[in-house]
């Protein structure tokens, strides 16, 4: 497997896949803000959701996905990296939660000689980077979180193929950060940065 040289790399296209509502965007103005959304928007997460985030080289997945892990109980001075060699982390929460990076894998089969489909029959959290790496292995339903932008800000767009409850719920919590992320008290009143 060869990937294309890094200045040929192309964009990561939600496009990949189909039928996804679009939710919310959010802007991250550090990568400390970043990892709070995504804690916050853990709690919402049902026990066996997939959560594909997109976004290119340093775009912030790993920052989003280490605010879920972090949020679903793993302490602090255990680290939180890209598994981009060893493609899984396993973490051993009361909800297990499985951190990929699909960043070296070119399809769906490589996957299945991880035991991918396994990890999704736990019943956990599966967080994948790169999802586009291997459009075909991600669920029906799954939470896609687009991370773009320069800088220290970051964009982040949230699309689900999820069914209720669970879309009620993190359409709730979206509006919850929404709100504290714009800090006003009257919401019309508010004009964007």
């Amino acid at each position: 497997m060869t990937q294309p040289e890094s200045n040929q790399m192309e964009k990561p296209q939600l496009s990949s896949f189909t039928n996804t509502a679009f939710l919310a965007t959010l802007v991250s103005r550090s990568a400390p803000e970043t990892e709070k959304i995504a804690g916050e928007l853990a709690a919402s997460l049902p026990a066996n959701c997939v959560v594909a985030l997109i976004g290119d080289l340093g775009a912030g997945k790993t920052c989003f996905a280490r605010g879920i892990i972090r949020a679903k109980g793993v302490p602090g001075h255990i680290p939180i990296t890209s598994p981009t060699f060893v493609i899984v982390n396993a973490y051993d929460t009361e909800n297990p939660v499985f951190h990929f990076d699909w960043y070296r894998i070119s399809d769906s089969l490589e996957l299945d000689a991880i035991g991918y489909r396994d990890f999704l029959e736990q019943g956990g959290i599966c967080i994948v980077e790169w999802p586009q790496n291997a459009p075909d292995a991600i669920p029906k339903e799954t939470l896609f979180v687009h991370i773009h932008g320069l800088g220290e800000s970051r964009t982040i767009d949230f699309y689900t193929t999820l069914p209720e409850p669970a879309l009620t719920e993190i359409r709730s919590v979206l509006t919850q950060i929404v709100s504290r992320l714009l800090d006003v008290t009257d919401i019309n009143q508010h004009t964007p940065p």
